[in-house]
């Protein structure tokens, strides 16, 4: 998105006239291919970008990652309350109901070490490499027995 910003000098009962001019572009890129983010980042700098700021990274689909975390929750959640009703000498024997509490609906992005440079090549613009992790908490009620 394209932006500029003039300035202009004007003197009582004369023109004004320009003393300066100020443009300013934006250009977004989204990769597919993490590998490529440090040559875009370096491409851009070497044609004369100044300014390259903002490197996030989101997943095309969170809602598949969601639902996995959802499943796996809600599995832990059984386990832990089968575990839980063992220990007391019961039995744990229907789901009464499950509901996803404190969702944020958002992965998070978690830092890992960058891996080793290759020898002899010349170095990249570094990156922050990671993980990103969606954290969904469940509360799982049942029924238990003797």
């Amino acid at each position: 998105m394209p932006d500029s910003i003039g300035r202009t000098k004007a003197y009582a009962g004369a023109a004004p006239t320009i003393t300066g001019y100020t443009a300013t572009n934006v250009v977004e890129v989204t990769l597919d291919d993490l590998g490529q983010v440090s040559k875009v980042i370096d491409s851009a700098a070497q044609s004369g970008a100044n300014l390259i700021q903002k490197l996030q990274y989101q997943l095309k689909n969170p809602s598949i990652l969601h639902a996995q975390a959802l499943r796996e929750a809600a599995e832990n959640a059984k386990t832990n309350a089968e575990a839980m009703a063992s220990g007391l000498g019961l039995k744990a024997v229907r789901v009464l109901s499950v509901q996803e509490v404190n969702d944020e609906g958002v992965a998070r992005y978690k830092k890992a070490a960058p891996p080793p440079s290759p020898p002899g090549a010349a170095p990249a613009t570094p990156l922050e490499i990671g993980m990103i992790e969606a954290t969904v908490n469940v509360v799982l009620r049942v029924a238990i027995e003797p």
